[in-house]
């Protein structure tokens, strides 16, 4: 597997799957500017990531 390929399978949807907040979509909207910033300090951010379902053993295979 090439440095390509694994990069696909970890940020691409095999690995890490999205959020409303925790995502790689650029930001659209207003309505999607200001929950991003509303978010101080980032808490609805990386709560939600860690309640994403992140395949692990996909993960280690890859890396």
């Amino acid at each position: 597997m090439n440095e390509s390929e694994i990069l696909k399978n970890i940020w691409g949807d095999v690995i890490m799957p999205e959020g409303t907040l925790c995502n790689k979509q650029p930001i659209q909207t207003e309505e999607s500017l200001k929950t991003l910033l509303g978010d101080t300090g980032g808490v609805q951010y990386y709560k939600q990531m860690k309640e994403l379902d992140v395949d692990q053993d996909l993960l280690w295979s890859t890396i």
